[in-house]
């Protein structure tokens, strides 16, 4: 299998991607309203003068709803095929969805979970699980962001 892509990391991003290598879950807020924003943007769109600020969340959430791609599937994403892709919603705010995969237990693989156990209200809490690649000069680790059923009520 080929490595996975890895994000663009940019000064908008930045924070997230740090956020996630110290094991916390950061979303931006508007300065104004408190409501919270995610993908990262560089003005509030409640309000357009002000620069959202970052804060960190809980890291829960319901699963909102769920994908499982198939081949054919460019590599490296046709050799982990099938897997999830699941679309959270945060606990914070349930108006904020992030995407990411569900995995069984922690450290999990993203195409080691059943699909017979995915279904939306599912309770999920977030994880930080490490992927290093070789970008040409160096080892480079980044954290993603994975997301662990913690009630299957």
């Amino acid at each position: 299998m080929g490595e996975l892509p890895l994000p663009t990391l940019d000064a908008l991003t930045r924070p997230f991607w740090e956020g996630c290598k110290e094991q916390r879950l950061l979303v931006q807020q508007c300065p104004e309203t408190n409501r919270l924003i995610f993908p990262p943007q560089y003005r509030s769109p409640w309000a357009p003068l002000l620069k959202p600020l970052w804060t960190q969340v809980s890291g829960r959430g319901t699963l909102w709803s769920a994908a499982q791609p198939h081949p054919p599937l460019v590599e490296p994403f046709a050799s982990l095929a099938p897997y999830n892709i699941v679309v959270v919603s945060l606990e914070d705010d349930p108006r904020v969805r992030m995407v990411g995969n569900l995995v069984a237990e922690a450290g999990g693989g993203i195409n080691a979970l059943s699909w017979e156990r995915l279904r939306p209200g599912l309770l999920l809490e977030v994880e930080f699980q490490p992927v290093t690649q070789n970008t040409g000069s160096a080892d480079e680790t980044w954290w993603f962001p994975r997301w662990r059923i913690i009630d299957d009520a």
